[in-house]
């Protein structure tokens, strides 16, 4: 989609519900049709031990429904509601996410990936280490682990963070579900826009700027993944396609070159599938057989998106890719659905009588 000047300067809505104290740390989430659709995730952030100090930033199509989460809204430092169309897609929607959020460290949140209670309070304590990170990345757990296919797509998605995980400095950090030092990502103005895409080289930009990131395995998350095959189908094509788009844009393929390269994607499956098993071998899973299949699967159905990818051009696939961030219980397996993760997780915490209930 063209960013043009309406898309860059969106109607915002502020709310400060604690004006005596500014915001430690925003968390910038997306919706693709309206607020509601941020409710489980705004419970699990309302359940943070240090949730008054927080400012919540939404981008959705449609603040129409904002009296049905008023009421969670209300328990953080502020709040604000950025209009933007679905059809701008996940990397404009988060650069206006942070462009609008006022902390100085700001989080990308998703609606199917719930925090810890002292998520925001760990991710706070990395940045104020001596070293003075640019991003941080937290410990990714599997919130729906009985799936073959939520294992392999975990692990595809998440493979450098998936916990356990040990706290050391890193190359890299997720673009979703990640924690950013708000000044290190506004020295690129409105190229920001263009910079959490799949293929934004948002990570490589910054390193070229000196940017540090640490791994901090206290900052825990619980990411639903998806578990249908059908949904695992359409995902991993979609990520293949999604590349081979990308790659065919950055070297100018002409046909011919992309037709020899497609015959290389049988490597590309191979490669990924290999550094998956020796990653969670140094992790120290136990490769049973769901986790090998899994990843068998999904490294098959991606070679099979980027070989496709390199012959119809994969056009259109990153824009798939956007709808299915969004409504994951849909995509998980029946008995998986409408449950809190976290106390399925962390069930100590249901005889906590400070921790709320979170709307699902």
């Amino acid at each position: 989609m063209e960013i043009t000047e309406d898309i860059k300067n969106p109607p915002t809505q502020s709310h400060v519900n604690t004006p005596d104290q500014p915001p430690v740390l925003s968390v910038a989430l997306q919706s693709c049709d309206s607020l509601y659709t941020q409710r489980t995730t705004l419970g699990h952030l309302r359940n943070q031990t240090i949730a008054e100090k927080l400012e919540i930033v939404i981008v959705t199509p449609s603040t129409d429904d904002l009296e049905k989460v008023k009421e969670l809204l209300d328990a953080f430092q502020g709040y604000k509601l950025v209009t933007c169309p679905a059809e701008a897609g996940m990397s404009i929607m988060r650069g206006l996410g942070i462009r609008a959020a006022t902390a100085p460290y700001i989080a990308i949140g998703e609606d199917h990936c719930a925090p810890h209670p002292t998520w925001a309070e760990k991710i706070v304590e990395a940045f104020e280490l001596p070293e003075q990170y640019a991003g941080v990345a937290v410990a990714v757990h599997n919130a729906n682990p009985k799936s073959m296919l939520s294992w392999a797509n975990l692990a595809f998605g998440y493979l450098n963070w998936m916990a356990p995980v040990k706290r050391c400095e890193v190359q890299m950090i997720p673009g979703s579900n990640a924690v950013f030092r708000k000044a290190a990502l506004d020295v690129f103005g409105d190229e920001l826009l263009d910079m959490f895409g799949r293929e934004g080289g948002l990570q490589e930009k910054m390193a070229a700027n000196g940017a540090k990131f640490i791994q901090y395995p206290d900052a825990k998350v619980f990411h639903k993944n998806l578990a249908l095959w059908s949904s695992t189908w359409e995902l991993r094509y979609c990520v293949g396609a999604n590349l081979a788009n990308a790659k065919i844009k950055q070297k100018n393929m002409g046909m011919g070159m992309r037709a020899i390269r497609s015959l290389f994607t049988p490597v590309d499956g191979a490669f990924r599938m290999v550094k998956i098993v020796k990653r969670l071998t140094q992790r120290g899973y136990k490769l049973t057989p769901k986790i090998l299949v899994g990843g068998f699967v999904a490294s098959s159905m991606h070679a099979l998106g980027m070989f496709i990818g390199f012959w119809n051009g994969g056009e259109g696939a990153e824009m798939k890719l956007y709808w299915s961030e969004f409504h994951r219980d849909q995509h998980m397996l029946p008995n998986e659905r409408g449950r809190n993760v976290v106390l399925d997780h962390c069930p100590e915490l249901e005889s906590d009588a400070s921790y709320q209930p979170v709307p699902l």
